[in-house]
């Protein structure tokens, strides 16, 4: 796989740089398949690990669990299309979360609409991504 579950992504776009975290991995022999939960954060300037831990994501609750109310659904041969826009920033381990929305994705368009999707569509929840995250597990700038 290119990426493990935890990863956190600067995405860069034509529309400037998102950041977004792998959410799962679903691995069989025969496909590999990446879950990909965008933040709301969009700059022109590219993004740090406390960028992440500072922006919001589409996100409710779920009984204890958060409910990611963003995804995007790549298989291994679209992900590797649009690799050379994505760095990995860093890991970190995540609060107990479900994935509330699966949504196949093809291209870094797929992943741009997802960061500036209307709140409407997906009831309007908003949380910090700090209140996820448990854990900064790698910051690939203090290395």
């Amino acid at each position: 796989p290119y990426f493990q579950k935890g990863d956190v992504l600067a995405v860069a776009m034509k529309e400037g740089y998102g950041i977004c975290f792998i959410s799962a991995v679903d691995s069989s022999p025969r496909k590999v398949e990446y879950h990909i939960a965008c933040t709301r954060y969009l700059s022109d300037k590219y993004p740090t690990m406390n960028d992440f831990l500072e922006s919001k994501i589409a996100c409710g609750k779920h009984n204890q669990d958060f409910a990611l109310r963003t995804d995007c659904w790549f298989n291994h041969k679209d992900l590797g299309a649009i690799l050379p826009s994505i760095r990995k920033l860093g890991s970190a381990r995540f609060r107990p979360y479900l994935l509330w929305v699966l949504a196949p994705a093809h291209n870094l368009d797929d992943i741009y609409k997802e960061i500036v999707q209307d709140k409407k569509y997906f009831g309007g929840k908003i949380k910090e991504v700090s209140e996820l995250v448990e854990t900064v597990i790698e910051d690939t700038e203090e290395m």
